[in-house]
């Protein structure tokens, strides 16, 4: 697909988006979608989040607060808001992190 074909697609698929799945416009459209994320996966990568961000991202969606989420890894409130104010992540609390939160174990390699 060129970025043209690209753009093209965005557009029709803005278009016909909201078409019902009885529709003959559904095929079209989830083609589209396919061809839309392997686009933009090749050109517009997402890379893995620091492992900061994901901790406070999967914290907040939780809804847990800096002593909860430091019970649930076995580290007092204080340790817990270091971590995250040092932006350092020790290895032995990676494993915790990956089975508590659960974390993709990539984003701290």
């Amino acid at each position: 697909m060129t970025e043209q074909e690209y753009k093209e697609a965005l557009k029709r698929v803005e278009k016909i988006f909201d078409c019902s799945e009885d529709s003959p416009e559904f095929l079209e459209l989830s083609k589209l979608v396919d061809q839309i994320v392997e686009y933009e996966d090749i050109h517009y990568p997402i890379g893995l989040p620091h492992p900061i961000e994901a901790i406070k991202i999967r914290q907040e969606d939780l809804c847990l607060d800096d002593e909860n989420i430091g019970k649930l890894l076995g580290l007092s409130s204080k340790e817990f808001k270091d971590m995250l104010r040092t932006e350092k992540v020790a290895q032995y609390i990676v494993p915790k992190l990956v089975e508590q939160l659960g974390l993709p174990k990539e984003i701290f390699e």
